[in-house]
């Protein structure tokens, strides 16, 4: 279980000392604490992206690179498709929510119970029982004697991480349609005219912590602007079809709308929605994995080059 503040790729670098060098008073309400491994000695913690490198060493040392069979996240804005994917080979299944995580988090002791109570279910059954159990933690009128807050926003979905380097590849060809529909446009008036368009998309997509968009929502509306392209449909759908695979159960609260309640998986993926967005968070996205080329690592992977695109 990675515990932490999270915040995604968000998470600041610099200390807490660091932050009361140089900004005195005020620096209480200007740090943003996201990370993992708080080390309350020294004032210091984790990236996530530092963290996962740890991780693997633990595994290669430890265990003889076997992956852990569970891996859980009980952190705000981690089940995103970028964060997944720095989880490959580190675990089989991985659980998180895609938005903000309220304060008590996960109630483990419903978590110890559910395995205690069923010893010899498969680690998939285990793996695919985790919303619920987390649901009825912090779901309406819950009122078992360690329930967590009521939170009608509350998130979590469950990957089957090996299927996300599928999930991947759909995405990185689905990004390549996109950048050829762009370029298609005849002159450059065009190609900003199409670059707008995929804007509004991203713009009307539903946003879980005002940070990370429903990915199949995102698909969806992709679906019913591109109605009249089948070579676009199908990258679309192809994408959407891995998805549903590779996220293989989910926890939605209620306050959701309907149609998202209906429909989504739980996973998320950052698509910025202004050039401000894009200019801060776009430099922190490229030290994922996920933002990087397999076959060349220094090269932007196609769906970091898509997003690039938007706001260049």
């Amino acid at each position: 279980m990675l515990w932490g503040h999270g915040e995604g790729f968000d998470a600041p670098t610099i200390t807490d000392k660091e932050i009361r060098e140089e900004l005195g008073p005020s620096a209480r309400r200007a740090s943003r604490q996201g990370g993992m491994a708080f080390d309350f000695t020294s004032k210091s913690h984790m990236t996530i992206v530092e963290a996962i490198p740890e991780i693997r060493s633990v595994l290669r040392n430890r265990r003889k690179a076997v992956a852990f069979d569970i891996a859980g996240s009980d952190s705000c804005l981690n089940q995103q498709v970028e964060f997944g994917w720095e989880w490959n080979g580190i675990a089989r299944y991985l659980f998180g929510s895609s938005t903000i995580v309220q304060k008590k988090g996960f109630n483990y002791r419903t978590l110890l119970k559910a395995i205690v109570d069923k010893p010899l279910q498969s680690t998939k059954d285990l793996a695919k029982s985790i919303p619920q159990i987390y649901g009825g933690s912090v779901g309406n009128g819950s009122n078992r004697r360690y329930s967590s807050y009521y939170d009608p926003f509350a998130t979590l979905g469950v990957w089957d991480v090996p299927m996300i380097e599928t999930l991947k590849v759909a995405m990185e060809d689905l990004a390549s349609a996109l950048m050829a529909w762009v370029n298609l446009g005849g002159n450059r008036v065009e190609r900003t005219d199409r670059i707008r368009s995929l804007q509004k998309i991203i713009e009307s997509t539903i946003r879980f912590g005002g940070i990370s968009n429903d990915l199949l929502n995102f698909l969806q509306r992709l679906e019913e602007f591109f109605q009249g392209s089948p070579p676009l449909l199908r990258e679309v759908n192809a994408t959407r079809r891995t998805l549903v695979n590779a996220a293989i159960a989910k926890y939605i609260g209620r306050r959701y709308v309907s149609g998202l309640v209906q429909t989504s998986e739980a996973v998320s993926v950052w698509l910025p929605v202004s050039q401000t967005e894009f200019q801060e968070m776009f430099p922190k996205f490229q030290k994922s994995q996920f933002y990087k080329d397999r076959a060349q690592p220094r090269r932007l992977s196609r769906w970091a080059r898509f997003i690039e695109m938007l706001y260049q």
